[in-house]
Formats: C-alpha cells, sequence, structure tokens
C-alpha cells in the first residue's frame, strides 16, 4: 500500500480524492501476476484498467510504419524503481488502445478497475468498516464498489446473548450475516445436506465437524466470517444458527438487497451439471460421510494440462 500512495499521491487523476476516498481505492486494488512474455494490455484493444507496477519490468510496444512496412518497436519500459504506472486514460475513456504492454520479467502490477474508479468518484463512503466487511462475501466479489457503499449503509447492526438462537431450522431466512464480534455455530441435519449446500457450508466455516450422535453437521464461523448469502440468490438451506459467546452481526435483507443491486442469477445449469457429473452415478445414494469428497471441481483435477475435453 506505501508503494501504491507513493506512486498516486501526485497523480492528477487522484489528488482532489478524499481520505475515505484514497483508503477504498487502496482496497480496489487488485494483484495481477505476469511471466516474461505476457501481454498485459494490447494495441488496438479496449482498455479498462489502471496499472502500478509492484515489481518486475515491463515493456511498451507499438505497430509503427518504418519502410512501408508494419514494425514493433519498444517505446518505453516501466519499472517499480521508476514508481512507473499506466493505464489512466482507460479510466476515463473507452477508446482503442495505442499501445501494448508486455512482461519482460516476472512482475506484479496493482490494478484499478474504471468501473470501481467512477464509483468511488460518486460516493463519499462514509461507513468503510462495513464496506471492508462486504468486500470479503465472495458472492459480492462481481458487485462495483458502489453498489457495495450503497449495501454498506444499509446494514442493520444486531446483538445476541451466548447461546441464543439466531436462526431456527424452521425459519424462512432471507438475510446476509456478518460477523462482526464472536462466533457463531451453524447446525445442519445430514440427510437434509446435499452436495450443493455443502459446498455453500464448508467455504464459511474454519473449523466443519459431524457430531457423530445426533448425525448433524456442524460448521463453526469466526469473526469476520458470515452466511446466509445464499438466500439472497434464492437458494434454501435448511439450518439453526446459535451463537456462542456474545455475538454482533451486520445484516442485509434479501428485500433490501433487490433494491440497490436487483436479481443476481442463480449458479448457472451448466455448472450444475458438471458438478453432478464429477459423481459417479454408483455413489450419488453415498453415505453421508462422503460429502467433502463431493466439492471436487474439474479444475482440481485437470489443472495445469491442455487439450481436456468433457465427452459422454
Amino acid at each position: 500500500k506505501a508503494h501504491i500512495e507513493r506512486i498516486l499521491h501526485d497523480h492528477f487523476l487522484f489528488r482532489k480524492l478524499t481520505d475515505s476516498q484514497h483508503n477504498v481505492l487502496l482496497d480496489c486494488m487488485q494483484r495481477v501476476e505476469a511471466t516474461p512474455g505476457d501481454i498485459v494490455v494490447q494495441q488496438g484493444g479496449e482498455g479498462d484498467c489502471f496499472y502500478v507496477v509492484g515489481n518486475g519490468e515491463f515493456e511498451v510496444l507499438a505497430m509503427q510504419e518504418e519502410d512501408g512496412k508494419e514494425v514493433t518497436k519498444v517505446l518505453h519500459r516501466y519499472t517499480a524503481d521508476k514508481l512507473s504506472s499506466f493505464g489512466e486514460l482507460a479510466l476515463m475513456y473507452n477508446k482503442p488502445l495505442q499501445s501494448s504492454v508486455r512482461a519482460v520479467t516476472n512482475g506484479t502490477l496493482w490494478a484499478l478497475k474504471r468501473e470501481d474508479f467512477r464509483g468511488i468518484l460518486m460516493s463519499e463512503f462514509s461507513n468503510i468498516p462495513s464496506l471492508k466487511l462486504l468486500r470479503s462475501v465472495q458472492l459480492f466479489t462481481r458487485l462495483t464498489v458502489l453498489q457495495l457503499s450503497q449495501l454498506a449503509d444499509s446494514l442493520v447492526e444486531v446483538s445476541f446473548a451466548d447461546g441464543q438462537v439466531i436462526v431456527d431450522k424452521d425459519d424462512d431466512v432471507s438475510s446476509l450475516y456478518i460477523i462482526q464480534r464472536g462466533h457463531v455455530r451453524l447446525t445442519v441435519a445430514a440427510d437434509r445436506l446435499n452436495s450443493d449446500s455443502w459446498d455453500l457450508l464448508s467455504t464459511h466455516g474454519k473449523q466443519v465437524q459431524q457430531s457423530q450422535e445426533s448425525g448433524n453437521y456442524v460448521v463453526e464461523i469466526d469473526e469476520g466470517g458470515h452466511f446466509g448469502e445464499w438466500a439472497l440468490i434464492g437458494e434454501t438451506i435448511t439450518f439453526t444458527a446459535s451463537s456462542v459467546g456474545d455475538v454482533i452481526c451486520s445484516t442485509i435483507a434479501k428485500e433490501k438487497f433487490d433494491l440497490i443491486v436487483g436479481s443476481l442469477p442463480k449458479p448457472s445449469q451448466a455448472d450444475s451439471k458438471l458438478k453432478s457429473s464429477l459423481i459417479p452415478k454408483e455413489n450419488q445414494h453415498c453415505a453421508d460421510d462422503d460429502l467433502p469428497f463431493r466439492r471436487v471441481q474439474l479444475s482440481d483435477l485437470v489443472g495445469g494440462m491442455e487439450g481436456v475435453h468433457i465427452c459422454r
């Protein structure tokens, strides 16, 4: 962050940002790793990001006419030592790029998307802690920073005493809960847990246990974690949530979420079919103990391979 701040300090695009806007901008910068030969931006293409060079060396290339022929020339080189950045015009205009940028060495870039930059300019960000909480929710990675800011302003804080039931298994869950303080225990009956439900639940808890006595799955979610976001996309999971110690949650209801963001699409049918295709038919009715192994994704099996085709 200190390196990015040095580069942005006197940059004409960011000079008039407020402290709050500046802090949000830093949080919006996304790490991009490059290897030698990688084309970061392509001449003639449409750029939509501003880049800060974290480390490594990058060269600016352009096709130019020479003696009646088009040749590629190196116009400039960017390095972290030079406090280099590029792509600022992409934040302002949607025009074809005049040059390409290619990685010469292994390197790291920090990228800011145009839509996030414009969202930062349009908001005062009066609730940065809540904004950071929302950015931790995987489901919200597709949202713009302006949408996240509006959601942050709509969060409602709720407190629960030790052992209090936050969500009962018979409740119609329609809210996202983000844990600001304390721990929450989710309990799900094994006979109501399928592979999709397991995927949604197990990504949140740092500790997943099965109670042999009751046959229930127990997911422990720590401070900073969240649950219930599946209700925002119309998914249903029957569970009980109870506080472990005193708990404070920030919540937002689906109705409010839909007013700000609109309806988010459910996982595509193709994704569901692909996931189920990785489970042999003879194991479709396997014991609940095998549920964790049904979370295998295609990318886990074929990572790094080329020319892989899915056949019937």
